[in-house]
């Protein structure tokens, strides 16, 4: 009995001496590392093309390097989040309308400022006063506007407006102040309605009569 236990012994330390001694790390290390492979050892999601996307530094490079350019970049980043930040509150009617003279409208500026008008019909006054719907008879067709302090025309300054109209009661701006796209308002004589002068990059762009009541 006494042999059998020190053969049984001598067994037992014979095969833990042959089993390797590997650590954790030692496993890990030999592990295949390989990425798993989109559409092979996992499904793609509908929409989702399998293809890898550019890398953070491949993103960088690409980015302007120039301070003028970076700021450039970053003023059309701001504000093309704002315009679809916009458009993502309109309602269904106001969207399909924007939708139908988006391509028209020109800049993120001023689609913005056509997104802030809540008002159907002024939307629309909006789009006679810059010539992509027919006008109507509330609108100056003459290059000119005359008033009893002076006349205005096409591309004169703000400086030179407020020399003959003075300070505007309202100012209302299209995206970014600086670049100068603003709606000023001021009162007339006519009660209840309210001559507008549009501006696009500081210079006369339109104008009109709107009857506020």
């Amino acid at each position: 009995m006494r042999l059998l236990g020190t053969l049984f012994i001598l067994i037992f330390s014979y095969s833990c001496g042959v089993v390797e001694r590997r650590s954790y790390s030692d496993v890990m290390e030999k592990e295949d590392t390989t990425m798993l492979r989109p559409g092979q050892e996992f499904k793609v999601a509908i929409g989702d093309s399998g293809e890898q996307y550019k890398s953070r530094q491949e993103i960088m490079d690409q980015t302007p390097g120039m301070t003028p350019e970076k700021e450039e970049f970053i003023e059309h980043q701001s504000l093309m989040s704002e315009l679809r930040q916009m458009e993502g509150i309109q309602s269904q009617l106001q969207y399909e309308h924007y939708a139908r003279y988006e391509d028209q409208l020109g800049s993120a500026s001023e689609k913005i400022y056509f997104l802030r008008i809540e008002d159907f019909q002024e939307r629309e006054d909006y789009l006679r006063l810059k010539g992509i719907l027919p006008p109507d008879n509330s609108y100056q067709e003459s290059s000119q506007y005359r008033t009893d302090s002076g006349a205005l025309f096409y591309g004169m300054e703000k400086s030179k407006v407020m020399e003959i109209l003075g300070q505007p009661r309202q100012v209302d701006y299209a995206g970014d102040p600086r670049y100068e796209n603003e709606r000023w308002g001021y009162a007339t004589n006519d009660l209840g309605t309210t001559r507008y002068i549009y501006f696009e990059n500081g210079r006369v762009d339109g104008w009109e009569h709107k009857d506020e009541y």
